[in-house]
């Protein structure tokens, strides 16, 4: 009685370790695949960081980072002259007030050559 006893026991004990050891497989699979994606969010987020910084600390942006950044503010769905304010501050480095996009219904600029040209 005592030998079956022990053997119950250890095939009891052996029917354990085998549903451990799948276990185990099964959680180290999920780990390589959490790494992996832990690996893919720290190449995304270095790529990010890098376009950031190189937005940040160029004078200018490029027409490409320019295009990017409207289609960002345009998603944002705020108002379109907080928008002009944003997109204008960060092509040309230079602060712009809201105030001074006052609406109008005409538009003139200055040309390369220094004349003033206005459309009506």
């Amino acid at each position: 009685m005592q030998k079956h006893t022990n053997f119950a026991r250890d095939q009891e004990l052996e029917e354990t370790i085998e549903i451990l050891q799948a276990q185990i497989e099964s959680l180290e699979l999920e780990l390589c695949y959490k790494n992996y994606e832990l690996e893919a969010l720290k190449q995304e987020l270095k790529y990010t960081n890098q376009e950031l910084s190189t937005a940040i600390n160029s004078q200018q942006l490029t027409f490409a980072q320019a295009e990017e950044l409207a289609r960002y503010f345009l998603a944002t769905e705020k108002p379109i002259k907080d928008i002009l304010v944003k997109l204008l501050t960060a092509i040309y480095n230079v602060p712009i007030k809201p105030d001074v996009l006052a609406q109008t219904d005409k538009f003139c600029f200055t040309s390369r050559c220094g004349e003033i040209e206005s459309a009506a």
